[in-house]
């Protein structure tokens, strides 16, 4: 059952994140990350044990939370339900109302969660970080999605050290143990993976 998360709770669920530095340090924008996921964690998601977690992160590294069950953003399921046809029974008028509520109220926690999302990012991220310039507000991050937004300050400030890549290299050159299987290096590549494609380190 999906039950509906309102604003007061939203703020519950995520109250902040810690304000960054000026200038930005690679250290201080990865804590940004950490925090932004597990906030993401606690706002559940039928189907989703990792959450909301998939609303941040691209399709590639939301495989290594939920292997085998993609990320789609909640959609608005329209004005009313969708019938099997022109003449549904009263079972079928049932199981399309169920269907609705539930997908309406999976988009309405969706549309609180990235609404608090940006409200928190905008709070821990200083002006001169920001991406554009409103004319009547000031800096802010313009139309940019709340996903876009953790990869473009990740991509430009939050680089992984020459000791933490060759750390990585490490971990992916370990001989597996024999009670481990190919599952374990695959997961193992994975993870290293993510980890350079969200701290900007790449070789």
């Amino acid at each position: 059952m999906i039950i509906a998360i309102t604003a007061p709770e939203m703020e519950r669920l995520i109250p902040g994140f810690d304000r960054l530095p000026s200038p930005l340090t690679s250290k201080a924008v990865r804590k940004l990350l950490t925090q932004a996921i597990n906030a993401s964690k606690a706002v559940p998601r039928h189907n989703h044990e990792s959450g909301h977690v998939g609303a941040i992160v691209t399709a590639e590294q939301y495989e290594i939370y939920s292997p085998g069950n993609p990320w789609i953003d909640p959609i608005h399921p329209g004005m009313s339900p969708t019938f099997p046809n022109n003449f549904p029974n009263d079972i079928e008028k049932a199981a399309a109302k169920s269907e609705y509520d539930w997908r309406l109220t999976e988009w309405s926690n969706h549309d609180v969660y990235k609404k608090r999302m940006r409200q928190c990012l905008d709070a821990a991220v200083p002006d001169e970080y920001k991406f554009t310039e409103d004319p009547i507000g000031g800096p802010s991050f313009g139309n940019i999605n709340n996903r876009d937004i953790i990869a473009r300050l990740i991509g430009t400030y939050g680089h992984l050290t020459s000791k933490e890549i060759e750390e990585n290299e490490k971990e992916l050159l370990t001989p597996l143990k024999p009670e481990e299987t190919v599952a374990t290096l695959i997961r193992r590549y994975k993870k290293v993976k993510m980890s350079a494609s969200w701290n900007g380190a790449h070789r």
